[in-house]
């Protein structure tokens, strides 16, 4: 072996793509999904309360009308 080769990189060929199960709990994927509501005013305050929005600089909330055949959505 020469000093090349010794040096030269070499991919792992196993790698493990699962992932951890630390701190999840499959209850809590289904308490979210429950929390849709067929009014979209609803919705948007839920997703503001949910993630904190006025103080969470993470997430952005842009609401915004739309104007269909001279109607405003």
């Amino acid at each position: 072996m020469n000093i090349k080769q010794l040096f030269q990189y070499q991919p792992d060929n196993n790698y493990d793509f699962t992932l951890a199960s630390v701190g999840f709990k499959q209850d809590e994927q289904h308490e979210d999904n429950q929390n849709i509501y067929p009014n979209i005013d609803l919705n948007i305050k839920y997703m503001k309360n949910k993630y904190n929005s006025s103080i969470n600089s993470d997430i952005l909330i842009r609401e915004f009308s739309l104007t269909a055949r001279n109607t405003r959505l």
